[in-house]
């Protein structure tokens, strides 16, 4: 008798199955941390003070008009010299 030099079939399915097993612990690791890590995420914006942090977005604003309309008068001063 010949000796084979392929692995037996079942020792070959047993082995695939294996790493099968491997492959889905490691997704599942994988995802495990993904979840923690978004989990963590939505703690922290239930942490957020939404209200102060839409009034200072408002102020930031205001400010910024402001600024724009003095520029614009800088502008127009700064034209009427060169004139």
């Amino acid at each position: 008798m010949i000796p084979s030099t392929h692995s037996h079939p079942t020792t070959h399915a047993a082995k695939s199955l294996e790493e099968e097993v491997d492959q889905n612990e490691e997704q599942l690791q994988a995802i495990s941390t993904t979840l923690f890590n978004l989990l963590n995420d939505v703690e922290n914006l239930k942490g957020l003070d939404l209200t102060n942090a839409l009034s200072a977005l408002a102020t930031a604003q205001a400010d910024i008009i402001e600024l724009k309309s003095k520029v614009n008068t800088l502008e127009l001063t700064s034209f009427l010299i060169l004139e």
